[in-house]
């Protein structure tokens, strides 16, 4: 009887760590990885962003894409953990209504990318910082240097 309820316990245990595991813990790691992902193209892609204008188009193109698939996935990653409300403190994860902002600037973001307006570029990088304080994203504090500045520390190099 003891081996019996040894045995019951230990698989009870390990039902319960699965659920657990498939539950809880895989879509909160889905969820930081989608928040990874995001800031990796925020960083990556400002260039495409802020130089749309002189950029191919399947460049720019791909570039949305990703912006909006990111957008999006925020959304739903999100909503796959139960009790997002009590774990998200012990995860260190954003408050759903910072999720929800952020997923708007993306969209946002991704809207802006492609526009005429002569002040797309303010809004891009505004959009842009929003978002990355909302999900507490660290982004560089140096942006990619001008032309102009390149030329004159190359300049500066040559003595």
């Amino acid at each position: 009887m003891v081996i019996f309820s040894t045995i019951l316990s230990g698989v009870l245990i390990f039902v319960l760590g699965q659920i657990f595991l498939k539950i809880i813990l895989e879509p909160i790691q889905n969820l930081k990885k989608t928040i990874s992902n995001i800031s990796h193209c925020l960083i990556h892609d400002y260039v495409v962003f802020q130089n749309s204008d002189m950029t191919e188009k399947i460049e720019i193109k791909e570039a949305k894409k990703r912006l909006r698939d990111l957008s999006a996935r925020l959304n739903s990653d999100h909503q796959q953990i139960p009790f997002y409300e009590k774990f998200h403190k012990w995860f260190k994860l954003p408050i759903i209504n910072n999720i929800y902002q952020a997923s708007d600037k993306l969209h946002l973001l991704f809207n802006m990318i492609e526009s005429k307006q002569a002040d797309k570029h303010d809004y891009i990088d505004l959009l842009r910082k929003q978002a990355s304080d909302l999900l507490d994203i660290h982004l560089p504090d140096k942006e990619p240097m001008s032309i102009i500045q390149l030329k004159e520390n190359i300049r500066e190099l040559r003595g």
